[in-house]
């Protein structure tokens, strides 16, 4: 019998949707673990690809919460939070799902709540001033942290920051690896998106609590995000979190990836680094990993 993962354990998976649909297909095929909302939401995508690529991600979240919480989880429809961050009662752990193109980053925890994000590294087009609020905000919930050196080829090893897609410039990975930081906050603080956009006055007047900037959450512009869920805007302080950077390596050139937990978390290095989901056989035997992430009282300094 597998021993249980450790309360203070963190799990990061990143998936090729395209190299494991077949297997994740089958394993649902196999065994049900999808609740029925899920496959009538995937039975309305029209395009096959799409559809396939949204059920290879919300299938192997499935193997994943079954592998932290037991079967009992199989099928069940997921509850969600005021500002929109789905949830598992019972056993569940915490848990955060993101994908992009053919990629998807599973985060899985006990701690506390989490938040993930990927994104295909591509241009955008965002207004100087709101793009300089959104750099501002990124690298402030990342600790001051400087933005990924995500231009420079991997050096040694797949674990080396990943190489922006084709086409994409410095300024424009830079620009993503912002997002990622700022998606990855906002899922993790729970309030929904638009109202971290709105309170971090990335939308809408700089630091506007007071509500005069509600009317630029409507539009974000061409940049990626689900920008439906959550109230807008939120007067309570942006606080309790702190974001991270996934390296995510030759295994997904030309994608970045953040994820963000309490802020009073520690945080190893090769704890960053997801594991591959290659087949189901990985997702079903429990990785222990006691000192990756261990949480100690909030400090103003984390």
């Amino acid at each position: 019998m597998s021993a249980p993962l450790p309360d203070t354990a963190l799990e990061l998976w990143l998936v090729d949707l395209d190299a494991t649909v077949q297997t994740l297909m089958a394993a649902e095929a196999d065994c049900s673990r999808l609740s029925p909302q899920e496959a009538e939401r995937a039975q309305a995508i029209p395009d096959i690809r799409v559809r396939q690529r949204w059920l290879s991600a919300h299938i192997a979240l499935r193997l994943l919460l079954e592998r932290w919480g037991g079967a009992g989880l199989r099928a069940q429809p997921y509850q969600f939070a005021p500002g929109g961050r789905p949830f598992l009662s019972g056993p569940a752990p915490h848990f955060s799902l993101s994908h992009a193109g053919q990629f998807a980053l599973i985060g899985l925890t006990r701690s506390a709540p989490l938040g993930v994000d990927i994104e295909v590294i591509s241009p955008r087009v965002m207004p100087p001033e709101r793009r300089s609020r959104l750099m501002a905000f990124a690298n402030d919930v990342a600790g001051g942290a400087a933005e990924l050196t995500l231009h420079l080829p991997p050096e040694d090893g797949a674990h080396a920051p990943a190489e922006p897609a084709k086409g994409a410039n410095v300024e424009t990975a830079a620009l993503i690896q912002a997002w990622c930081r700022v998606e990855a906050f906002a899922k993790a603080d729970g309030r929904g998106l638009l109202a971290v956009l709105s309170q971090a006055g990335i939308m809408g007047p700089a630091k506007d609590a007071s509500g005069a900037g509600a009317a630029a959450c409507g539009s974000l512009g061409p940049v990626r995000g689900p920008v439906g869920e959550g109230t807008c805007p939120s007067s309570s302080p942006l606080s309790g979190y702190r974001v991270w950077d996934v390296p995510l390596g030759s295994d997904a050139q030309g994608y970045a990836a953040a994820v963000a937990l309490a802020r009073g978390a520690r945080i190893s290095s090769d704890a960053l680094i997801p594991r591959l989901l290659e087949d189901i056989e990985a997702a079903s035997t429990p990785l222990m990993r006691q000192a990756d992430v261990v949480l100690s009282p909030a400090d103003d300094g984390g």
